[in-house]
């Protein structure tokens, strides 16, 4: 059997080494200044570890048998092999006419296998059916960190429609860095820049990584509260490529309904992956609708029907449909398994 070596990378909060032990391997932690040649070995790392892509590569290719780069963050990396080197990582090929995403055998979505194994209740179906006749709060989570354009046109609509106060929002930017970026635009928004959630009014067990961001963390105490996440999404123009990130995998693990502000087809290409989307709830036409403006007026009509309607009739559709989130919450651990045994194939082959 190969053993199998990982670089120490304790200042970084993407650790190789997590995926070893989800995998349950044995491997053995070397530091990156002490690489030396080693026979029958798989090497993982990470190219942030590096100052650069082909640093990482070079310095490893001729001292294991093979390495293993994971690529966790958009990086300009396709995944790919390159000769005894693999490179894995979420970005994808988009077809724009298909609306289709293209994979190969070397896509691999390590933040999805994050949030699946370290960031979610493994019993939350069973708390959520002992709350099912407590009416939440709120009707919708809407979290954002980076200004992007689809991100912010969401937030624009929510306050010029008074929609604000009906849901939980964040968008954790400064009011001076948003108007750098659109000096002449969103105003409304950035007159509450930054917005952030109060955290100090829920018990310390609730508080997870990153619970007032669109990062990995699952801001339950807010999920929990509401029934839909609208999930501003990475990408959301019709570009050659795609990244789908930790962010779309929130509602399935915290059991909310979605809508999806992302590239058109990306709603549907969960449900090819055997997920349960949310066409009970909201008219899901939006996702193949190829005009960035029309998909995302479509969206904004979809949530305002949603706001409109009473929160007791909110509770009792949702709790009508309950076993569909109960599935997506399952599925989608099986869903990071199979991510995880590619990796696994790797090593083996």
């Amino acid at each position: 059997m190969k053993k199998i070596y990982c670089l120490d990378n304790k200042a970084e909060v993407f650790k190789t080494t997590n995926l070893l032990s989800w995998l349950n391997l044995p491997y053995e932690l070397i530091d990156i200044n002490d690489i030396s040649p080693k026979s029958n070995s798989v090497i993982i790392a990470s190219p942030k570890q590096f100052n650069n892509f082909d640093e990482c590569v070079e310095l490893l290719k001729d001292n294991f048998t093979k390495v293993i780069i994971i690529n966790d963050d958009n990086l300009p990396v396709k995944p790919q092999q390159i000769k005894n080197t693999f490179v894995l990582g979420y970005e994808t090929e988009y077809d724009k006419q298909s609306l289709q995403f293209i994979e190969n055998d070397f896509n691999f979505n390590y933040v999805h296998c994050r949030v699946a194994f370290e960031k979610s209740i493994d019993n939350l179906p069973l708390i959520v059916k002992m709350l099912n006749n407590r009416i939440r709060g709120k009707h919708y989570t809407n979290l954002n960190r980076y200004p992007k354009v689809h991100r912010l046109e969401v937030m624009d609509y929510i306050i010029k429609n008074d929609l604000f106060d009906e849901g939980y929002n964040s968008f954790v930017f400064g009011k001076h860095k948003v108007d750098n970026l659109f000096p002449k635009k969103y105003n409304s928004v950035k007159q509450k820049l930054p917005i952030t959630l109060d955290l100090n009014k829920f018990d310390d067990d609730w508080t997870l990584p990153d619970p007032f961001t669109n990062s990995d963390g699952i801001p339950y105490q807010y999920t929990l509260d509401s029934y839909l996440q609208i999930v501003t999404e990475t990408q959301f123009s019709e570009d050659g490529s795609s990244w789908v990130s930790e962010k779309i995998a929130k509602p399935f693990v915290s059991m909310n309904t979605m809508l999806l502000v992302a590239q058109p087809g990306t709603l549907n290409w969960w449900k090819q992956k055997g997920f349960e989307t949310f066409d009970y709830m909201f008219d899901e036409s939006y996702d193949l609708e190829k005009d960035n403006k029309k998909r995302i007026s479509l969206i904004l009509q979809e949530l305002t029907n949603h706001i409109n309607l009473d929160l007791n009739d909110v509770n009792d559709i949702y709790n009508q449909n309950i076993n569909k989130m109960e599935h997506n919450f399952y599925h989608f651990k099986n869903y990071a398994n199979n991510e995880l045994q590619k990796v696994l194939k790797i090593i083996n082959d």
